[in-house]
């Protein structure tokens, strides 16, 4: 048994991390005489714990002076606001308070901040819509039982203002208090504030009522107000029934999707990111890896991974050879250096487990095997520069270094994933409960021994994405950009991979901090700026519509006119080539690829799209060709029209603007 770390069972060492999904670990701060001030503990932790404290020139004492007037616990909500406005300037959109509203406290009892006034959902882009929802309701006809979620006014769908205020200006005044500059995110976070609508009313200091005034209005830019009673337990319409894998097509006389036992485009929905050390999670991604065996050499899939906010890295790990050819070399997938704390200040073996729960390791440690050491050496070799502008425009150059940031930590796939089988096949675990989540890696493992040598990823993979796509699902969305033959559709990502860790201050509050920088393969962070798709595709209103049969095996479509599920299938159906790397020896630079790449693309058939990658420097390249497929009868891209004229655009950001006036 190979020991890679001092006398400690590294499986069981990350199986409680492991367990608790992306974001790990409650710690109370030490004081080291109990008499640490509010203040003081605050100040304590963000210069020994949080990520993004090193990035900015910050006098901590004078932001936190305002935060001594406040008196803790009569004012707590007023004081959590306070603070969150604070963390929300460091840009890590992981960060924040928890329980901003102290809703859960008492989960016998509702507060005014947990009703709702419907269900909103969010048509993005640079006007970004707000869609307001019906409740999800259960019906019978004819024998048949379902449940149904339709538009809350089917003629006028878009919520454009509450309380007589614009949405637009809601969004601007929520904003300060979302840590994030991603549009994308700030939409997110707050269309849930605006969804609790007492909470978006404290935020900006409106009075609190259990009911509400929405306006909402027409694509011809008519409106209609309705007043709404704030209610308790509005939901969406639950989804984990309809998830499971099923093939898709247009209809072509009626443009609608239809859904069928078999096809050549599979269509494969992933609600959250499952997590492997959890019994329940495990047999739902068990029963999806079965499903996956009848997509083997299939014309297309579409992964769909909107609205995926939550879940755990091994979904990736499980997923990731049904996504890659068979004959993939490694790809290096995230890259993440996390804060030292005073008393782990070197750069020294000491870190090399500490992201083990991000399944991250430096690139010297010995689970990698050959070909993955060298995808990483390869990547070392990019010189790409870690972007962390988007977090802080004014940051000196120097800020990595090794008295606050530990070495670099890679996450790498690969086909068959040697790391992950070493990781499970060194170590000993103590507990029942160790020894359930280190049999469900094993069993992970079998199944990939007994499926993979008979299955052939399809030629055509489409990946959807929209701002709930967040944390563990981006990093999926990462892994498979730039691949052979994958095009992500939809619009950018939330943005958040910090590795949050929560603290318990001395009244009871609790926030969420970063201890790490997580970066994508480009050099980007995966916070602020989150994941770009291929090509961008906005829904129109009439997509968010729901229906699905219960007790029934038949595949269903449940939002029958999903115009990015639509637009998917068509990319699959007119497709006229496939990208696929072809191995080419050694490439010694662009000038060499120029001469060598050309000539092996049209070898076989194809046209070089200028991208080439070194797998072994010296030794190994591939170039990237575009082959063509079996040729398809064209069908018409469809026309996305805008969703409100734009005279009313105009008139809701006057509105907005004198709002502001009126305020200021």
């Amino acid at each position: 048994m190979r020991l890679l770390t001092l006398g400690m069972s590294i499986l069981g060492l990350s199986l409680s991390l492991i367990a608790n999904g992306e974001d790990i670990t409650i710690t109370r701060l030490p004081s080291s005489n109990g008499l640490m001030s509010e203040t003081s503990h605050l100040k304590q932790l963000f210069e020994e714990k949080f990520s993004y404290y090193p990035l900015f020139s910050t006098d901590l004492d004078k932001q936190f002076e305002h935060l001594d007037t406040f008196k803790l616990p009569e004012e707590k909500i007023a004081y959590q606001l306070e603070l969150q406005k604070i963390i929300a300037t460091y840009n890590d959109s992981l960060s924040g308070v928890d329980d901003l509203f102290n809703t859960r406290q008492n989960p016998n009892k509702s507060t005014i901040y947990e009703l709702s006034l419907g269900i909103i959902k969010i048509i993005a882009g640079k006007h970004p819509q707000f869609v307001l929802m019906a409740p999800c309701e259960f019906k019978s006809s004819e024998g048949n039982s379902y449940i149904e979620q339709n538009l809350f006014d089917a003629a006028h769908p878009y919520l454009i203002a509450i309380d007589n205020i614009p949405v637009a200006y809601w969004v601007h005044r929520l904003e300060p208090y979302i840590p994030t500059t991603n549009k994308a995110r700030i939409h997110e976070q707050s269309r849930h504030w605006l969804k609790h609508i007492n909470q978006a009313r404290k935020l900006i200091g409106q009075p609190l009522s259990n009911k509400a005034r929405l306006t909402l209005a027409a694509d011809d830019g008519s409106t209609v107000d309705h007043f709404v009673p704030l209610k308790e337990d509005l939901h969406s319409c639950p989804k984990d029934a309809s998830y499971h894998v099923q093939f898709v097509d247009i209809a072509p006389e009626s443009e609608t999707i239809t859904a069928s036992m078999d096809g050549d485009i599979a269509y494969v929905p992933l609600p959250r990111m499952y997590n492997l050390a959890n019994h329940d999670d495990a047999s739902k991604m068990f029963l999806l890896m079965e499903q996956l065996r009848a997509v083997s050499d299939k014309k297309g899939m579409i992964l769909d991974l909107r609205d995926n906010s939550k879940g755990n890295r091994t979904a990736l790990i499980a997923l990731y050879p049904f996504l890659a050819h068979l004959d993939s070399p490694p790809r290096v997938v995230n890259v993440m250096s996390y804060r030292l704390t005073p008393k782990n200040t070197l750069w020294g073996n000491t870190d090399n487990d500490h992201l083990i729960s991000r399944f991250a390791f430096r690139s010297d440690h010995p689970l990698w095997s050959d070909q993955e050491r060298a995808a990483i050496e390869t990547f070392e070799l990019k010189d790409i520069q870690q972007d962390i502008h988007q977090a802080s425009p004014g940051i000196a150059a120097n800020w990595y270094n090794g008295d606050r940031f530990s070495r670099w930590h890679y996450m790498v796939m690969s086909t068959w994933q040697p790391f992950f089988r070493q990781l499970v096949q060194d170590y000993d675990v103590d507990t029942a409960e160790d020894s359930l989540i280190a049999d469900n890696f094993s069993d992970l493992i079998n199944r990939w021994d007994e499926i993979l040598p008979n299955y052939r990823r399809p030629e055509h993979i489409v990946v959807l994405s929209n701002q709930g796509t967040y944390s563990a699902a981006e990093i999926l969305l990462s892994a498979v950009k730039g691949m052979d033959g994958v095009t992500i559709l939809g619009s950018r990502t939330g943005g958040g991979s910090s590795m949050a860790k929560t603290y318990s201050l001395t009244q009871g509050t609790q926030i969420k901090l970063g201890s790490a920088l997580s970066f994508t393969p480009e050099g980007h962070l995966y916070d602020n700026h989150g994941i770009e798709p291929d090509q961008v595709l906005y829904p129109q209103a009439d997509d968010f519509r729901f229906k699905q049969y219960l007790n029934t095996n038949r595949p269903q479509v449940v939002h029958a006119g999903d115009s990015l599920l639509r637009q998917a299938i068509r990319l699959i159906k007119t497709s006229q080539t496939s990208t696929r790397s072809l191995s080419a020896g050694p490439i010694f630079g662009d000038d060499d690829a120029l001469e060598k790449c050309p000539v092996l693309c049209e070898t076989n058939d194809g046209v070089w799209n200028q991208q080439w990658t070194s797998l072994i420097p010296g030794e190994m390249a591939v170039c990237q060709c575009l082959l063509p497929s079996e040729p398809l009868e064209a069908i018409e891209e469809p026309i996305l029209k805008d969703k409100l004229p734009q005279h009313w655009l105009d008139t809701a950001r006057t509105t907005a603007n004198v709002h502001q006036n009126n305020i200021d």
